[in-house]
């Protein structure tokens, strides 16, 4: 598979269709499912297990499982145990039963554990994130086929199976550490038909296995992993998740997620090479947006003696817009930070009579150049102000590339301000507050290592660690002596990481770098860097496209839940909520070869309020 090739920019989603193309890689409140229909009529839907009356692990839930399941697409329905035991009738019409919380297993009555094993027995999924094993009834601990023998303290894991479909997309031996340890189960597991993925310490963390005609996945790791304090989403380990469910599922089963798009990101541009680096990102399926500095261009232009700004940089940038390889944003005036566009250097607002002047005068720059502004703006220091935003919008830029509040500086202090899905800067779909038309979207930067906790819900950035994590440049190459050598396999390893998190955690491929160091190297080493990070990335299907397209398709899908599906033995019926404004891609899993499963994505138009979309079995 060339999941590298360069696809036609999807132009806001409107004019490329992927309908029926097969890849084989590939009310509650917002957390909460649908409620209100019998489950025998979603028999594709999941059947989540909850206990609201455990109120030391409850929280886990919605932090946990649940957004997770909502920001991938996946159709649920909660079952709180404090109303009651799940009938059998309600077991056996899903299409796979997920255990959300730890110590769930313990609150289940025998009946009911003897109800889900045998509902598993005959074809219905079962994924169990209870990590206390030990204290689950036997019949589900048959079914997780293992036994306990005691309890441990665990600081990571490691990758040790990537043949199984549920960890293709890990890379073997790949280490993943805790900020603080969890205890975890030693189990032993019931060999050959247990299969681990996931070692802790040398034990079983996560692994597979079949129970009947059932397939089922037990994370010994308790769901307090997902804690950001502890690890969280979004940092290697939630595609061991999501493929479990998809895996063990009933087929077929569709989900709403976000595709597999692929973008990049650079900052501080001001036409390095004349801008023909675009040319090697855009050939290898990562049209950037790309933030400049238009007080510079015009600078070098009239030193190279176009001051009628025909210079090939200018060129480059109109005939990068045209032909859909790339788009660029007003960074700032220049590099100095006294030049910010969009607020102070100190976080301040700047009034709006100085706004207009600023932002008028990038209006006659970007005219002068033959380009529209980027729908996505990517600012520099990532600092912008609230009052920048109605003059943003009036430019028809809806979307930031950061999650940074407005008024924060880069080196002060941050705030966590919950945006979706996960509460993680770093991977949001989110409107920001106080302004729910204007969106964050942002992927591939990891929060765990990069950041330093300075109180309940406030974080600064660990600048170092940051720039070294989120520039796959930085520090790799010799611009000002950062490195000894132009160390491009680290610069591929870096890279590959952001891809990696963004495609693993269902969000998007968005490598990022500086302009500054990407003058400092050869043209024809870019391309040959490009080259190893696709040969490094084909496991994944990649569907290139301009950041703000992403962005137009990420908050029509922030907007619509996948809320039912039911399969009646010949075709899927799926029912949605929302009001999309572009095209939505619904994709439909199915087994083929016994382990394997393949999907294929079908088109949703827009629609208001609701909609029901039928779609025939493969």
């Amino acid at each position: 598979m060339d999941s590298g090739r360069a696809r036609p920019s999807i132009a806001a989603v409107v004019q490329i269709r992927y309908n029926c193309r097969v890849y084989a890689v590939a009310g509650r409140s917002l957390y909460g499912g649908r409620t209100g229909r019998n489950m025998k009529d979603s028999n594709r839907t999941l059947l989540v297990l909850v206990d609201s009356r455990r109120k030391d692990a409850y929280p886990d839930v919605e932090r946990g499982v649940l957004a997770a399941l909502v920001h991938w697409g996946m159709p649920h329905q909660c079952h709180d145990l404090s109303k009651g035991q799940p009938g059998t009738e309600v077991l056996n019409a899903c299409a796979a039963v997920i255990l959300a919380q730890q110590n769930l297993g313990a609150a289940l009555s025998d009946d009911t554990a003897r109800a889900i094993a045998e509902a598993v027995a005959n074809g219905v999924g079962y994924v169990g994130c209870d990590g206390n094993v030990g204290y689950m009834p036997p019949p589900l601990q048959q079914v997780a086929g293992v036994r306990v023998q005691d309890v441990q303290p665990v600081f990571g894991a490691q990758v040790v199976d990537t043949e199984h479909w549920v960890g293709q997309w890990q890379e073997r031996g790949a280490r993943y550490r805790f900020r603080r340890s969890l205890e975890m189960p030693h189990v032993v597991p019931e060999m050959p038909r247990v299969r681990v993925l996931l070692e802790s310490s040398r034990h079983p963390a996560m692994w597979v296995t079949r129970y009947g005609q059932g397939r089922a996945v037990q994370w010994a790791l308790p769901p307090g992993m997902w804690h950001r304090e502890v690890f969280g989403h979004c940092e290697g380990l939630d595609d061991l998740l999501w493929r479990a469910i998809v895996w063990t599922a009933q087929k077929p089963f569709a989900t709403l997620p976000l595709p597999p798009f692929s973008t990049a990101r650079i900052e501080n541009a001001i036409g390095a090479h004349d801008f023909v680096w675009v040319g090697a990102m855009h050939d290898h399926g990562f049209p950037p947006n790309v933030g400049i500095f238009p007080d510079d261009i015009d600078a070098l232009s009239e030193i190279r003696g176009q001051s009628n700004f025909s210079d090939r940089a200018v060129h480059m940038m109109r005939r990068c817009v045209e032909a859909g390889w790339a788009e660029f944003s007003p960074h700032a005036a220049t590099w100095n930070r006294a030049y910010l566009l969009y607020c102070r250097a100190d976080g301040s607002e700047i009034p709006s009579g100085e706004l207009s002047q600023r932002l008028s005068a990038v209006d006659k720059q970007f005219a002068r150049y033959g380009i529209p502004w980027a729908r996505t703006v990517n600012p520099h220091y990532h600092q912008l102000g609230y009052n920048a935003l109605s003059f943003l919008k009036a430019r028809g830029v809806e979307f930031t590339s950061s999650s940074q509040l407005p008024g924060e500086t880069w080196e002060g202090e941050h705030k966590l301000w919950g945006c979706a899905p996960f509460g993680h800067p770093g991977f949001t779909i989110s409107p920001l507050p106080d302004s729910a038309d204007f969106y964050a979207v942002t992927s591939g930067r990891s929060h765990l290592y990069t950041t330093e906790q300075t109180g309940p819900n406030r974080y600064r950035v660990c600048d170092s660690a940051y720039a070294l994590e989120t520039d796959f440049m930085w520090g790799r190459t010799r611009w000002q002596g950062q490195c000894r050598i132009d160390d491009w396999d680290a610069m591929v390893d870096a890279a590959v990481r952001q891809i990696r998190l963004g495609l693993g955690s269902l969000f998007f491929a968005c490598p990022a770098t500086c302009e500054q160091t990407i003058a400092f190297v050869g043209l024809d080493d870019w391309g040959a860097f490009w080259d190893m990070v696709n040969q490094r990335t084909s496991r994944y299907e990649r569907w290139p496209a301009l950041y703000s397209d992403v962005a137009a398709y990420a908050r029509a899908k922030h907007r619509t839940r996948l809320v039912d599906a039911n399969f009646d033995g010949m075709s899927i019926t799926c029912s949605l909520r929302g009001a999309p404004d572009v095209p939505l891609f619904l994709c439909v899993w199915d087994d083929v070869h016994g382990a394997w499963v393949t999907c294929r994505y079908e088109e949703i138009g827009p629609f208001a309020r609701s909609k029901q979309i039928t779609v025939p079995r493969f």
